[in-house]
């Protein structure tokens, strides 16, 4: 088997005191979505050709087996937040039965980095406070009047560097015992910190 990277990741210039905060967390952001976006070529056939299966993690309805039982549920996938990265299991959709709309998103409290005197809110983050993946899974029944919402994002505290992002993965819907996934994104995540403000690319 042979793996081999592709494309190119631009590393962001040292910060210094020409070199704007945000200007410096805008290239941070540009070389972590270059690295998790490098594709790898898989080759496991010996040479005579091949590829890998194409998957989406977070972004597709899958049927799967857990032991001896088939289920429907929605991909999971890997999140770096941090220090941390978290394999999330895939999300069961427990019952075709019952027909309806939902928005399904993620929920994971984190801590940003500080200062040394915890007085000011630096780029990145430090780690995140989770430590059960399946839990990140939530969910909120649709309706199209009043037009149901994403909650927001809670901005780190100055005092803990605390905060929580919601990552929306799609709106699932359930009709005569099939579900379709209208999915916001597809791809593994890693979850980022500038300026008081949370993002997942």
């Amino acid at each position: 088997m042979t793996i081999r990277p592709r494309g190119t990741v631009t590393l962001p210039r040292r910060s210094h005191a020409g070199l704007a905060l945000i200007g410096w967390c805008k290239e941070v952001d540009r070389a972590l979505q270059q690295l998790r976006d490098r594709v790898f070529e898989v080759n496991t056939s010996g040479g005579r050709g091949g590829a890998a299966p194409t998957t989406c993690p977070f972004g597709e309805v899958i049927t799967y087996t857990v032991g001896e039982t088939t289920k429907t549920g929605i991909r999971g996938g890997f999140i770096q937040a941090g220090i941390k990265n978290f394999n999330v299991p895939n999300k069961e959709i427990e019952n075709l039965e019952d027909d309806g709309v939902t928005l399904i998103y993620l929920e994971i409290s984190v801590t940003a980095n500080r200062d040394n005197a915890n007085e000011i809110l630096l780029p990145g983050l430090e780690t995140s406070t989770e430590t059960t993946p399946s839990g990140f899974w939530k969910s909120v029944s649709w309706t199209a009047e009043p037009l149901t919402q994403y909650p927001a994002n809670t901005r780190p505290l100055l005092t803990t560097g605390v905060g929580k992002i919601i990552i929306p993965i799609g709106k699932l819907t359930i009709a005569a015992g099939a579900a379709t996934l209208e999915a916001v994104q597809c791809g593994n995540l890693t979850i980022n910190h500038c300026g008081g403000t949370l993002t997942a690319d």
